[in-house]
């Protein structure tokens, strides 16, 4: 698994950047440290994830277990902001898409951006 998370105190958000393939399976293992951290939990601490030396290897057909999962902690999402920044194509499409979804399913709010300078612009709006 090629990824990072960095917590930034003074902007209060959590980094989380990973590069290479992205399994689903990755994905959750990500969350389960996610869900570990209080700067997360009980700070409220958005989240900054970086994509862009980065592809998903899966399908939005894939992400049963994701969506399964993401209800499950819907009161620790709910009103939370991700910025998530792409560079491929499919990689945006994908996640652009799975924003909606878990808008509209646990009031996740997600957004993607193609610099770091707008995805942090927006977190911090």
């Amino acid at each position: 698994m090629n990824y990072e998370l960095k917590v930034d105190e003074t902007y209060r958000y959590i980094y989380y950047r990973h590069t290479g393939l992205i399994e689903c399976e990755e994905i959750g293992e990500v969350w389960r440290q996610l869900l570990e951290m209080k700067e997360f939990v009980e700070m409220k601490y958005n989240l900054l994830t970086d994509y862009r030396d980065a592809e998903f290897n899966f399908t939005l057909e894939d992400t049963g277990p994701i969506d399964e999962f993401f209800l499950t902690i819907k009161d620790i999402i709910k009103d939370k902001k991700q910025a998530v920044i792409a560079d491929k194509p499919f990689t945006t499409a994908l996640t652009m898409l799975y924003a909606a979804k878990m808008y509209d399913e646990a009031g996740f709010s997600i957004q993607v951006f193609s610099t770091e300078k707008a995805a942090l612009a927006w977190l911090n709006n």
